[in-house]
């Protein structure tokens, strides 16, 4: 199975796909980093290498981001049940005035 940057390349690279199949070109850069490609935008990039000859098949890209199933789950980060401790400190707006939030 080849690598997403591989495929990307394969493909003409960022630029050429993203000319090719109207995908914003940060959006490709993005899946060239992230070594993943959303499953829905696969079959896009099936048929471009249809298009241009290239031996590039669904089953050539990876299913899972790397590293993904092993990342540390959000909650662990940012449980749900935590809120902000205390008020903003930035003004917030009324009635067309500023007014400042109390600490």
């Amino acid at each position: 199975m080849a690598t997403v940057p591989e495929i990307i390349e394969e493909l003409g690279g960022v630029t050429v796909i993203a000319h090719e199949t109207g995908i914003p070109l940060t959006t490709v850069h993005g899946w060239k980093r992230a070594r993943f490609v959303p499953r829905w935008r696969v079959p896009t990039l099936v048929a471009l290498a249809t298009k241009l000859g290239k031996p590039i098949s669904e089953s050539d890209f990876p299913t899972e981001r790397p590293g993904h199933k092993d990342a540390e789950p959000i909650e662990a980060i940012a449980p749900a049940s935590a809120e902000p401790k205390g008020s903003s400190p930035f003004p917030a707006r009324s009635g067309g005035k500023i007014e400042q939030v109390a600490a």
